[in-house]
């Protein structure tokens, strides 16, 4: 109660003096647009929702948007000069939010609908990751759960599979993600051709594991192997909460381009190579479990 009435307070301070130094020398609609702006300022310094005044911070965001409203209401130079002055203050605060006129035009769209919101955080997050990617701070592009977005943006046939999966009859939104996801693309065809796989990842050799990675990628008349290798240079063992082993594996992997792929770009597929524990120190036959594959760029 005390915190909301010092907001209270100051917010009614910010307003009186807000407006008291502009009043009499700007129209009414500019009036409103300042005290919008003044606002939005408390809002987005506060963490509140922005309601109504997010018009406001769009416009604060956009040059086109602010050209057109100092038209529309026949702003002298003196006002859009107010006007500026505080659409450029509060497009600082905005930004450092993490707020784009992208995101909210986004939001007004997909309102009402938390599910559809989520799913378009998550790629928005994705896409900036892959933006601005440096192998000196992280050894991978995207973990494989954010990598369906990255396959969605460079695949017509996952992308046109999602969409179909994804939004239901009367379901609205959908230009808003291919927007998105078209941005994701472009941001890609930069960044993926130069993502290499470890060579690490290839450094061991076992010709009868190798053997069992390939057939766990299925028709390799359309696989082209760039390479293929173990990341195991020796068993690991799996034990359960007793400390008593399950299994043992070797991590596998395979960098290669499948023909079939509607994408210029290569795959990373990890299979590992396990052998169940049959008890008494002993272990059964090897065999190869396909685990996952990620978006390279080819040698």
């Amino acid at each position: 109660m005390k915190n909301q009435s010092k907001f209270l307070l100051t917010l009614t301070v910010l307003l009186f003096f807000g407006i008291q130094s502009v009043i009499g020398q700007v129209s009414a609609q500019v009036q409103t647009e300042l005290t919008n702006l003044l606002l939005a300022k408390s809002d987005l310094q506060g963490g509140y929702d922005l309601g109504w005044k997010k018009v406001s911070v769009k416009r604060a965001l956009s040059k086109p948007l602010q050209d057109a409203f100092c038209k529309e209401v026949g702003a002298s130079a003196s006002e859009k000069k107010t006007l500026q002055e505080k659409w450029s203050e509060i497009a600082g605060i905005a930004s450092e939010n993490g707020m784009t006129l992208e995101g909210l035009e986004a939001s007004e769209l997909l309102a009402g609908n938390p599910a559809l919101q989520f799913s378009y955080d998550e790629l928005v997050k994705v896409t900036g990751l892959v933006k601005t990617y440096n192998p000196k701070d992280r050894a991978y592009l995207v973990t494989p759960d954010e990598g369906k977005w990255l396959l969605r943006a460079i695949s017509k046939k996952e992308r046109d599979k999602w969409t179909k999966e994804f939004f239901g009859s009367g379901v609205g939104g959908k230009e808003v993600f291919w927007k998105k996801l078209d941005e994701l693309s472009s941001v890609a065809a930069k960044i993926v051709p130069t993502y290499k796989p470890n060579p690490q990842n290839f450094v061991n050799h076992n010709a009868a594991d190798e053997a069992m990675l390939k057939k766990e990628l299925g028709d390799l008349s359309k696989i082209k192997i760039h390479q293929i290798g173990l990341a195991s240079k020796t068993w690991e063992i799996q034990k359960n909460a007793l400390d008593i082993p399950q299994k043992r594996f070797k991590v596998g992997y395979i960098w290669a381009k499948d023909s079939g792929d509607d994408f210029s770009y290569c795959k990373l597929y990890q299979v590992n190579i396990i052998q169940d524990y049959t008890g008494a120190g002993k272990y059964g036959e090897s065999y190869a479990t396909y685990l996952e594959n990620w978006v390279f760029g080819c040698p």
